[in-house]
């Protein structure tokens, strides 16, 4: 169903594949357009809680309205590279998951994932999270990604 990597000796475990994904800082979605079939890739903010991907977003918008018709979809993130200057190549981390997209209903869900986003990327700031979550319940979607594909890459010799 999912193809092979080309260049499998650059293949991590699923276990690997996993670590990137909780590290990567900066995460990007892609759905398919309800407008005209293209991918449409944002930046979402992530995190892995339970065994699934959770991200926030607005209520309404181009996103809800492709995950609505078609809630497969494709997550890419860098977890880490740089530039090897000598080998003239760059160095990574990276993780592709392919998955299905469902709006979180359950309220105790949706807080713990919600919770989970902002204590990962508010940092010092988490003290304002129970504040700003409770403002954002009536215009904030809590978004479960469910794997069914997940593959890790790293660069030999990172």
């Amino acid at each position: 169903m999912f193809r092979e990597m080309r260049r499998i000796k650059n293949k991590t475990d699923n276990a690997e594949a996993l670590k990137f994904l909780e590290i990567a800082n900066d995460c990007t979605m892609s759905t398919i357009s309800v407008d005209n079939g293209y991918p449409y890739t944002v930046a979402v903010n992530h995190v892995l809680l339970d065994g699934f991907i959770y991200i926030h977003c607005a209520k309404v918008g181009h996103k809800i309205d492709n995950i609505n018709a078609n809630n497969k979809i494709s997550l890419f993130a860098i977890a880490d590279s740089y530039i090897d200057e000598k080998a003239y190549t760059t160095k990574f981390k990276s993780v592709h998951v392919f998955g299905r997209a469902y709006i979180v209903e359950d309220k105790d869900e949706y807080k713990k994932a919600l919770y989970e986003i902002a204590r990962r990327y508010t940092g010092k700031f988490f003290a304002k999270a129970g504040a700003e979550i409770a403002s954002a319940v009536n215009k904030t979607l809590v978004i479960r990604i469910e794997i069914d594909h997940i593959s890790g890459k790293q660069s030999k010799n990172f």
